[in-house]
């Protein structure tokens, strides 16, 4: 009887040592995607600066810019509730210079300050990622903590 339950709880604790593994590879999983996620927006900031001296072409590289950082943004929220703040001011300042975009189609100096805007925004994303990066790796260190050996 006691044999069975020491048997039981061993089950148990293999399977819950299996699930914090399971959790801490999705977790390293989902913060290196958000670390790559955070490198794409970078470049696409770049994109947006070199496309505003151009003409039309430079209009479309904005909006797909735009479309770019929109996005990134959403998975962000999704993964790591912790920087909901930054990404909903990446998410507000994107909309902001889309705005700015199309009321300034014939405008070179109003897409220049747009694409400013949207850079800031884009630091400070990379240095929430850089927060995060520190917390993953935080937690990692205590999820080590529970790992059987």
């Amino acid at each position: 009887m006691v044999a069975e339950e020491i048997r039981k709880l061993a089950e148990q604790s293999n399977h819950s040592t299996k699930r914090i593994e399971d959790i801490v590879s999705d977790i390293n999983a989902k913060v290196n995607e958000t670390v790559s996620n955070m490198n794409q927006v970078k470049e696409s900031v770049q994109v947006v600066e070199l496309s505003a001296e151009n003409t039309k072409e430079s209009f479309d590289k904005i909006f797909a810019s735009i479309g770019e950082l929109s996005r990134i943004a959403r998975d962000v929220s999704m993964y790591l509730g912790e920087i909901n703040y930054q990404t909903n001011e990446v998410t507000r300042q994107a909309e902001n210079i889309s705005s700015v975009v199309e009321e300034a189609s014939a405008s070179m100096e109003e897409i220049s300050a747009a694409s400013e805007e949207q850079l800031a925004s884009i630091e400070t994303v990379a240095q929430s990622s850089g927060q995060l990066e520190n917390m993953a790796q935080e937690l990692l260190t205590q999820v080590k903590k529970f790992k059987l050996e």
